[in-house]
């Protein structure tokens, strides 16, 4: 399924405070799937924490 959702609508979604502007095309919990108009998600797991990988997907 293709969906674009803007930062906003997001960001009103997930009750943040920040208000953001912009689409996001592509969803991913995964750094190294991140490219130009996606959202990474930092999940936290028995294993992992997306947490530590933040910084690759902001390069």
């Amino acid at each position: 399924m293709d969906i674009t959702l803007s930062l906003s609508a997001i960001c009103e979604a997930i009750c943040a405070d920040q208000k953001l502007f912009g689409d996001i095309s592509f969803v991913t919990t995964d750094s190294r799937q991140v490219c130009p108009g996606s959202l990474f998600v930092a999940l936290r797991g028995e294993r992992f924490d997306g947490h530590q990988f933040i910084g690759q997907a902001l390069e």
